[in-house]
């Protein structure tokens, strides 16, 4: 069965390779058109004997699910990376597997000098790994296959951010089904509004799979700031803020129950974050002479902390420039990123207003030992397996960050500051990372450090407990 859902999701890049190459071959772009030619072979010849015959047994255990989701993001990473070495732009193999795992897990930092040659095609496949990355490939297999696999629940819960995972109607295959026609559709409208603002064609794509998957890809190298539109910066910071929501209110408000959604307590946390944070860095900016008006403050304020808070990364301004209390909100932002169930990154609002919750009740139990409490989240009451497991994730979360800022501490090509910025932000997959007053750029790492900041991409995508699993013995036992 594992073999089987691997030779699926191989089969599914081989069709989305399929655009990029129709791209090359339009264009006339030879080097990537024989890449993607010959990734496609592989993949083809990889899937088919493992997809030709259904396995008869096609249940699951739930470490069967993580352990399937983890090998499925590496292997979607591992043929990602092929175009890049074929063509000659990443031919070191670490540097292209980086790039890879960048574009699916959504960080989309990119190890290209200036990525404003690169060939058209293979810009376009970097924003179609990030967009197929945001929803999640699995959540995309589940969708499309014909029937509903005993499988598919584990395999839904290993891959989908948050606490807690629930379905939107009682078949799961219908459940992924609307949460990809959601998705797709309001990257159809933001391409439609961008082409409104007069962005080309082929930047409106770019600049909306990057805005939906709270990926933040750019091919320019001044990322949004090249356009210097506030036309298109305020439809970005919109849809930004739209895609670190949790998909599921959509489809409440789709059938009707629009209060339900707007009552909701993750959205409101999410709205008082950004007013917070917006509101402190516009002032600070502003007082500190950052910019000149107080406008000019809350524009590249607002769309900064929408752009770090969905784990976008797009940019406007050098906020390594700001001021350290701006930056250091900034920071603070990177941690708790967005919603549970979007394509937002980070440790998630749900889990931070569980966890602040859980620590006010510890204070009045302290203080009155009779007093009955309990965290509540949308009127309810919230097990204490939840916030157990939510006061355990921060655990393991702020561990690993901890230790990949330890290793990364042997590369001596940065300071402290600057190491741990990179690890808080490849953790939450952010992109962008400061140090030395200055963006950071990635490529002066070592191999050895590209390795474990690989590895905190796909920790922060995977949220921990499929990594964790892939590395477990009792995985593997029956």
């Amino acid at each position: 069965m594992t073999a089987y859902i691997l030779g699926l999701i191989a089969a599914l890049e081989a069709v989305l390779l399929l655009i990029p190459f129709g791209i090359a071959l339009v264009l006339g772009e030879t080097t990537t058109y024989s890449a993607f030619l010959i990734t496609i072979g592989v993949l083809v010849a990889y899937s088919v004997p493992l997809i030709i015959k259904r396995p008869k047994n096609r249940s699951y255990r739930a470490r069967g699910g993580f352990v399937v989701v983890a090998l499925a993001w590496i292997q979607l990473s591992i043929f990602g990376a092929m175009p890049f070495i074929i063509s000659g732009v990443l031919p070191n193999v670490i540097d292209a597997f980086f790039e890879s795992v960048s574009g699916f897990t959504t960080t989309s930092i990119s190890l290209i000098a200036n990525p404003e040659v690169i060939p058209s095609s293979l810009i376009f496949w970097q924003v179609i790994t990030q967009w197929i990355g945001g929803m999640g490939v699995l959540v995309f297999v589940v969708a499309i296959i014909p029937k509903n696999e005993p499988a598919a629940v584990h395999l839904l819960r290993a891959e989908t951010p948050g606490p807690q995972f629930g379905k939107l109607v009682s078949k799961l295959k219908f459940s992924a089904r609307i949460l990809y026609a959601i998705y797709i559709a309001l990257t159809a409208l933001l391409v439609i509004l961008l082409l409104c603002g007069g962005v080309s064609v082929f930047d409106s794509f770019t600049l909306a799979f990057g805005t939906a998957s709270t990926g933040g890809y750019s091919y320019k190298i001044a990322s949004i700031a090249t356009y210097n539109n506030l036309y298109i910066e305020s439809i970005i910071t919109v849809f930004m803020f739209i895609f670190s929501i949790n998909f599921n209110l959509f489809y409440f408000v789709l059938i009707g129950h629009f209060k339900q959604a707007i009552k909701n307590e993750e959205l409101r946390w999410m709205f008082l974050i950004i007013i917070f944070a917006t509101s402190a860095i516009t002032v600070t900016n502003f007082i500190e002479s950052t910019y000149d008006t107080f406008s000019e403050s809350f524009r590249h304020s607002i769309f900064q902390v929408v752009s770090i808070s969905s784990s976008s990364g797009f940019l406007t301004a050098d906020f390594s420039k700001w001021p350290v209390f701006s930056q250091t909100i900034l920071l603070f932002l990177m941690f708790i990123g967005g919603s549970a169930g979007s394509a937002a990154g980070g440790f998630k609002v749900s889990r931070f207003a569980i966890l602040i919750k859980t620590g006010i009740c510890d204070i009045k139990k302290s203080i009155s030992p009779r007093a009955i409490t309990g965290v509540k989240m949308d009127g309810k009451l919230i097990s204490n397996t939840i916030t157990a497991s939510v006061a355990s994730y921060f655990g393991m979360y702020i561990l690993i960050i901890f230790a990949s800022w330890l290793l990364l501490s042997l590369d001596s090509s940065f300071d402290l500051f600057s190491n741990f910025s990179v690890a808080v932000s490849t953790m939450n997959n952010i992109g962008p990372a400061i140090g030395n007053g200055q963006m950071i750029n990635f490529s002066d790492y070592s191999a050895f450090s590209k390795i474990i900041l690989v590895l905190n991409m796909f920790i922060g995508r995977l949220e921990i407990l499929p990594i964790v699993m892939l590395f477990s013995p009792k995985s593997y036992q029956r």
